[in-house]
This record gives structure tokens, C-alpha cells and sequence, in this order.
């Protein structure tokens, strides 16, 4: 009879022991899920952002100055903005190769 009992208990250890391993391992797949998708959105230099392929120079800048890519998007050509204004971003007059060109 204590055979049995010592024979659950170690069970229940071992049960125990396995949920905590899995709720791990869990942990580590949902994180390794996130990188995987991460990793999708960038590609050849570019990072989805929403629906729109936003070009590693751009997420720089986003980060840079904590700003959106909207900032950075020239809807008069529907291009993106390559070079910053001087007075950046204070100032806003940056412009695609079309502004520059037309200007």
C-alpha cells in the first residue's frame, strides 16, 4: 500500500514537473512565433508596416524620431521621401527625387 502511494506521489512530482516544463516551452514557441513573423515582415530591406512595405532607411528614421511613416511618404507622387530637410525635424520641407527635380 505505501508502494502505491509513494508510486502516485512520485506521479503527481512528475506531472507537476512536466506542466511547468510545457507552459515553458509554450513561452518559447509563441516567442519564437513572433520572430518568425517579424522576420517575414522584413525582407529585402523592406518592413510591412500595416499593409505597406516600408523601406529600412524609413524605419530608421521612424525610430530616429519617434515619428510615423506618413511623415516620410510624398502622397503628391506617391513615393518615398530620400533626404531630410535640414531643420528636421523642427522644420518639414523634405522632398521626393519628383519635388526636387520639379522644384
Amino acid at each position: 500500500m505505501k508502494a502505491v502511494a509513494d508510486d502516485i506521489q512520485g506521479l503527481k512530482k512528475e506531472l507537476a514537473e512536466t506542466k511547468v516544463a510545457l507552459t515553458d516551452a509554450r513561452k518559447v514557441i509563441g516567442k519564437l512565433e513572433k520572430d518568425l513573423e517579424a522576420e517575414r515582415k522584413q525582407q529585402n530591406g523592406f518592413v510591412v508596416i500595416g499593409t505597406k512595405p516600408v523601406p529600412m532607411g524609413i524605419v530608421n528614421w521612424m525610430n530616429d524620431y519617434g515619428m510615423p511613416w506618413e511623415v516620410f511618404w510624398c502622397y503628391e507622387h506617391n513615393q518615398w521621401v530620400d533626404e531630410l530637410d535640414t531643420t528636421f525635424p523642427y522644420h518639414h520641407d523634405n522632398f521626393c527625387p519628383k519635388c526636387r527635380r520639379s522644384a
